[in-house]
């Protein structure tokens, strides 16, 4: 059986941004009725019209909400698709921006959603600190089997230049993962705008993105045990470039368990956001 999953950012700070028009693009390269398609993990999805557009392409028929654990589940009687948002405040810099979805994380996924909730990172500098990044989970049991799918937006690279709020970042992470494999004892898929380059910590000069990129890897894993990066793996030695016109390799699609996993590709596409649509699938047995 083949699983596919998507991750996208569509570069929401700025609501004269397309949006509507980067889910039609990315919708052609990542087609919502695809058999093999589990979910999608957004980022900057920070407005009610951008999260209202992404409703309105996935859910068809007559909607209704599910609440979970700070989360709220989106799902219409004639969609495979429910939608989960995390239930927060709005935030931002006050007087300049107001950021109506202070995660920017939405998770879109097929099959019962058995439970969901969300993790907020703590700290980090401006403006990353204006907003309420962090991780959104949720329990998916579908055709494909039960998975624990995960989504985040890690704080942005440019000004943490020695790593520390993304090391943070990555704290958290763990916490979510040792929840998860004390409670739901799922194979977890997580994806998503990890700001940490993949390019750069394959190199064999050691960086800040070297020690963080193996932390990120090294997620609750047992010494010498390592979350199966998709990219990395097909792409290696040089992981493929996420950065639409960038030099950088920081949206990931990470695996916890690759066993009885095979044929994995890792897809990129251009489709008018600053990061690029990714798609990944691999063979399950």
């Amino acid at each position: 059986m083949r699983i596919c999953v998507g991750s996208f950012n569509v570069f929401g700070i700025d609501e004269a941004h397309d949006v509507p028009g980067f889910l039609d693009l990315a919708f052609t390269h990542l087609p919502a009725d695809s058999a093999d398609l589990l979910g999608i993990g957004f980022q900057e999805v920070w407005f009610r019209s951008q999260l209202g557009a992404l409703l309105d392409r996935l859910l068809v028929g007559r909607r209704d909400t599910q609440a979970f654990t700070r989360v709220t589940a989106h799902r219409a009687a004639d969609s495979p698709y429910k939608c989960l948002v995390a239930d927060l405040p709005a935030a931002g810099i006050p007087g300049i921006r107001s950021l109506e979805l202070s995660s920017g994380l939405v998770l879109c996924v097929k099959g019962t959603v058995r439970d969901a909730f969300f993790t907020r990172f703590r700290g980090g500098f401006t403006p990353d600190s204006f907003s309420n990044k962090g991780v959104l989970s949720a329990l998916v049991r579908s055709e494909f089997g039960t998975h624990a799918f995960l989504t985040t937006h890690f704080h942005d690279f440019s000004n943490d230049a020695l790593g520390g709020a993304r090391r943070n970042n990555i704290q958290a992470l763990a916490s979510v993962v040792r929840w998860i494999d004390d409670n739901w004892r799922a194979p977890i898929v997580l994806v998503g705008d990890f700001n940490i380059d993949a390019r750069l910590a394959h190199l064999a000069q050691p960086s800040v993105e070297t020690v963080l990129y193996r932390e990120l890897i090294t997620v609750r894993k047992a010494p010498g045990s390592f979350w199966f990066d998709v990219n990395a793996n097909v792409h290696a030695p040089t992981p493929a470039l996420t950065q639409n016109g960038g030099t950088r390799a920081i949206d990931h699609h990470l695996l916890s368990q690759s066993q009885g996993t095979a044929g994995h590709s890792f897809e990129t596409f251009v489709a008018g956001s600053d990061h690029q649509l990714i798609k990944s699938s691999w063979e399950s047995a």
